[in-house]
Parts: C-alpha cells; sequence; structure tokens
C-alpha cells in the first residue's frame, strides 16, 4: 500500500514506525518517514500534526499505543482515522487472542474521531484484486484477503470519507473457503 500512495502527488504520506527495524526507505518527495514510540506522547503529536487523515495498523498488544494515538489526534485537531483490526472483534464470545484486538477497536469506537475500521478476513501477502465489503454485523463467509487487495478499498475510503465514516467494514475474498 505504501509503494501505491507514495506514487499519487497529490498524498503527503508520513510513516510513523518503530525504530529501524523495519528497514523502510524512500526516496519520493511526498513521503516523510519518523521513527519513534507509540509511548512518546510528544513524538506523536508532532508527526499526526497538521495532516488530514491517520491510518492505523496495530498489533494486538497495542492497546495503549491507540490510547495515545487518539489523544494526540484530538489534541491536533485530526479527526479521521482509518485502522485495520481483525474481523473476528464483534463475533460472540471472543477468543482470547482477539480481546485485545477488541480493546483497539473499542477505544477508536469510544473516541469521537471519525473511524473507519476495516475487518478483513485474514491477510496475506499475495492475492487478486477481487473483495466483498460487508458490515460490522453481515459476517463474509470468505477466506483471507492480501494486502494488495485493501489498497483499493482503503484508497476508496480516503477519498469518500463521509459515506465510509463511522463504519465498521469487513472485506473478505467472496465464496472462498
Amino acid at each position: 500500500m505504501i509503494e501505491e500512495l507514495q506514487t499519487q502527488s497529490n498524498i503527503r504520506l508520513t510513516l510513523f514506525l518503530r525504530p529501524a527495524k523495519r528497514g523502510f526507505k524512500t526516496n519520493v518527495d511526498n513521503v516523510r518517514i519518523i521513527e519513534g514510540d507509540s509511548q512518546d506522547h510528544r513524538a506523536l503529536t508532532r508527526s499526526i500534526a497538521r495532516h488530514d487523515i491517520v491510518f492505523l495498523n496495530l498489533t494486538g498488544h497495542s492497546g495503549e499505543a491507540s490510547r495515545n494515538i487518539t489523544t494526540a489526534m484530538k489534541e491536533t485537531h485530526v479527526k479521521r482515522i482509518i485502522v485495520i483490526c481483525p474481523i473476528a472483534v464483534y463475533e460472540t464470545p471472543l477468543t482470547p487472542i482477539v480481546i485485545p484486538y477488541k480493546k483497539i477497536a473499542d477505544t477508536i469506537r469510544n473516541s469521537g474521531l471519525e473511524y473507519t475500521i476495516i475487518q478483513p478476513t485474514w491477510l496475506t501477502c499475495t492475492g487478486r484484486l477481487h473483495y466483498k465489503v460487508t458490515g460490522e454485523v453481515e459476517f463474509e463467509k470468505g477466506m483471507a484477503i492480501s494486502q494488495i487487495q485493501l489498497f483499493p478499498l482503503i484508497n476508496k475510503i480516503m477519498e469518500a470519507h463521509e459515506k465510509y465514516m463511522l463504519k465498521n467494514l469487513q472485506a473478505s475474498i467472496p465464496n472462498s473457503q
């Protein structure tokens, strides 16, 4: 997704990454890389300020990071956030592995921000550009969706954010088992 976004001249992209372990490099003018820690409130606030949208893809053990990010967004008056979260966060009973992700989703939903939560069934690195989007309680019986497949959806959400505001969307390859 980063590779696609950095080719679009109308988008200024700031990546807030954990220290250098990611090894992501770019020579494109519209991409800025900040290495930092989501526990560093000052660094988060500086990196979020003057942006239109925050895109968040956290691991399940990042509940405090999601709270820190939403707090920094409110302080800098950035209202729009798009989040990737696993599909099962609204199924009951919750499996133990999903509970931390549910906390992240709840933090975002209760933040007062203009959110869209995308819940892929399972992410892979390969795949076709064919996916189905359903609502929070309309569980699709599809299988894994690739990161490549999510880019058109994320781009659509960025371009028409009012249509997807305060929504939880499930994404999967339809009719796959």
